[in-house]
């Protein structure tokens, strides 16, 4: 999985290089992508509810941050499960060369019970 996730950024990384810049928010190999994994994960914790248990939504979509030397995107998602609903402001960070990662960060109070 480690090998394809290089894969991934490393084609991001030529598509830059070549004057397009098309891969603003890192995916996973198939399924959401990292920015949605991260969020569900905070979610989760932030809300005590199973990860299965939380509908995920994009509220935002991904605004690209000037940078040097890696490829940075911001955007906001919304978390709801278990009664409760919150927002977070998710950030990734692709170093050129390297795997992307990405951070949730809690972007409100938590609504709910």
């Amino acid at each position: 999985m480690v090998s394809t996730r290089v894969l991934l950024v490393s084609s991001c990384a030529a598509l830059i290089l070549g004057g397009t810049a098309s891969c603003a928010t890192p995916r996973a190999p198939s399924g959401p992508s990292l920015s949605e994994q991260a969020v569900r994960k905070r979610a989760a914790f932030d809300l005590a509810c199973a990860s299965q248990e939380i509908t995920i939504v994009q509220l935002s979509d991904p605004e690209r941050i000037p940078s040097k030397g890696k490829r940075m995107s911001r955007g906001s998602w919304g978390a709801t499960g278990c009664g409760q609903r919150a927002s977070y402001l998710a950030e990734c960070t692709t170093p050129l060369g390297a795997p992307s990662a990405c951070t949730a960060v809690l972007n409100s109070p938590i609504q709910g019970s």
